[in-house]
């Protein structure tokens, strides 16, 4: 995973789970997504779906388990939102 992109999990404000990010974009909480690409298909069409609508930035990394590992939890993560 890139540096920048560690920097960024580990010092901002953040929801993990594609339901958090979906109600955090609803409610216009969120600026940016990191999307796992290992992610379900149904998932990463719905991420990327809502970055094109929104206008919002997507980051990506190469898998849940990677994702969950950095975020220091004990399960795969398929997405997370970063707030604004």
């Amino acid at each position: 995973m890139d540096s920048g992109i560690k920097e960024l999990l580990k010092n901002s404000n953040k929801v993990m789970g594609l339901r958090q990010v979906l109600r955090g974009v609803r409610k216009g909480q969120i600026g940016s997504v990191l999307l796992a690409l290992d992610a379900d298909e149904n998932i990463k069409l719905q991420v990327q779906n809502l970055c094109n609508v929104n206008n919002m930035l997507m980051f990506t990394c190469e898998s849940k388990e990677e994702l969950g590992k950095e975020l220091q939890i004990d399960r795969a993560c398929a997405v997370v939102g970063f707030l604004k």
